[in-house]
């Protein structure tokens, strides 16, 4: 799709040819118009007043059949709709569907592949948060095929999205980085590359790298990676620096550092305010709720959780949702209403299993054993803990697998083998130093020495 400086400079030269313009050349300038106002929009994050724009002008090309000489630019309105589209109601929106589906079928009269890669990755996105993973793996697969025989590296970044991606929220993050790395490779080397997606290549691929680093122990790193895209996202959109932040406030979760990780979801919520991006929006609420459970009123915080889950259901949007589960009821056990949730738990075990994002199977195991530790089960307890164990190891998560060791010596009868193993874990974390996980295990492992 053409730039806003190539549409301007398009819509000049046509506007200036007018007198003797034909009736398609009169309907190409209107068009124009609202696909230049809707891209000013977008640059100026005012992301649902783009919508309306690149809506008008569709509106425009439907009032009757459209000649072959305007379809190509109906396929760009209809990527440029479904675009503003997933940033307002979220990727997973049947709306977000039904564009990318009719763009998918123009570009499909026009055989141009270059449209249909970029139809595709969109597609990708639509399936996979919808959790449906399987659906959007194939399409990487596809993707990648296609951008290797073309040996177009846009269209392989892409591809390679489309491959990662799904790939993290399946847990094997051992196939996922390696494709990651390459993505920020190929887009340093060339940062013009043009994505049809809302999603900056390198600024997501930075944040599931990060996500991917610090489950396999490099909790600094994943820090270091994060504040890189932050860096980067600065001079970018607000939807990338929305999402980065996001991200920041992600891994503090996961280093069990709330006051940081309110302090940089606080500061996400602020940049979505008028710029119309529902799904983040969401996803930070229920961020912020768990922060303020855990540094100032667990009832708060499960009120702030329940509303941003609610607003993704809304969305069509299943995923990561057992992770979000896990948040709610760690927050439901801070005000001791264990029974409920324990069934948010199981709730979210079962998505995991029929959805397969198994990137969240072990921490919501680990999850049930604290749950069954704080009701004075502990056979209960060392059961789903083990379960948790097993799937880290599995997975090589060094970062869950150690934060299950350390529940487990909560157990009075916990297994002198783990306490071993808890030794030769914590050795292998280079990494960490003021890490409250890092820092529990070592105090374990000297406790058990003396």
């Amino acid at each position: 799709m053409e730039s806003l400086p190539e549409l301007r400079a398009f819509y000049g030269e046509l506007h200036s040819q007018e007198k003797n313009s034909s009736p398609d050349t009169e309907i190409l300038l209107a068009l124009l118009k609202w696909e230049i106002e809707g891209e000013e929009f977008m640059d100026s994050g005012k992301y649902s007043k783009a919508q309306d724009s690149f809506e008008k002008a569709l509106t425009k090309l439907s009032e009757k059949s459209t000649p072959t000489s305007l379809l190509k630019k109906k396929l760009c309105l209809f990527m440029r709709s479904a675009k503003a589209l997933s940033i307002v109601k979220g990727y997973a929106a049947n709306e977000v569907g039904k564009a990318y589906f009719k763009a998918q079928e123009i570009a499909c009269q026009l055989d141009d592949l270059e449209q249909k890669c970029s139809v595709l990755r969109g597609l990708c996105s639509y399936h996979m948060v919808r959790a449906d993973l399987d659906k959007a793996s194939l399409i990487g697969e596809k993707l990648v095929q296609l951008a290797k025989k073309e040996k177009n590296d846009s269209l392989l970044v892409e591809a390679y999205i489309c491959q990662a991606i799904p790939l993290c929220y399946m847990g094997d993050f051992t196939q996922a980085l390696p494709i990651l790395a390459e993505i920020i490779e190929i887009y340093k080397e060339d940062p013009s590359i043009s994505i049809s997606t809302p999603d900056n290549p390198i600024i997501l691929s930075l944040c599931f790298q990060a996500i991917g680093q610090i489950y396999k122990g490099f909790v600094d790193t994943a820090l270091n990676t994060v504040y890189e895209a932050l860096d980067l996202a600065k001079h970018l959109t607000t939807y990338d620096e929305v999402f980065v932040l996001l991200h920041i406030a992600t891994i503090y979760m996961f280093r069990e550092e709330p006051e940081f990780t309110l302090k940089y979801i606080s500061r996400s919520i602020e940049k979505t305010k008028g710029s119309g991006i529902g799904h983040w929006l969401a996803v930070s609420e229920i961020i912020e709720g768990w922060a303020i459970a855990r540094v100032k009123d667990p009832e708060v915080g499960i009120v702030l959780i329940e509303r941003g889950m609610e607003k993704l259901d809304a969305g069509q949007s299943e995923l990561a949702k057992p992770l979000f589960l896990g948040y709610l009821a760690e927050c439901y056990s801070l005000v001791e209403k264990y029974s409920k949730a324990l069934a948010l738990i199981e709730e979210g075990l079962q998505i995991v299993g029929r959805l397969n994002e198994y990137a969240y199977e072990s921490d919501l195991s680990r999850r049930k054993g604290e749950i069954f530790l704080a009701q004075g089960k502990p056979e209960l307890a060392k059961e789903s803990l083990k379960r948790s164990l097993q799937i880290a190891r599995e997975q090589g998560l060094k970062y869950l697998e150690l934060r299950a060791l350390i529940h487990l010596f909560n157990i009075p009868d916990a297994c002198p083998s783990h306490k071993e193993r808890t030794r030769k874990l914590i050795e292998l974390f280079e990494e960490g130093i003021d890490n409250k996980i890092i820092i529990r295990a070592r105090e374990i492992c000297s406790l058990t020495q003396a």
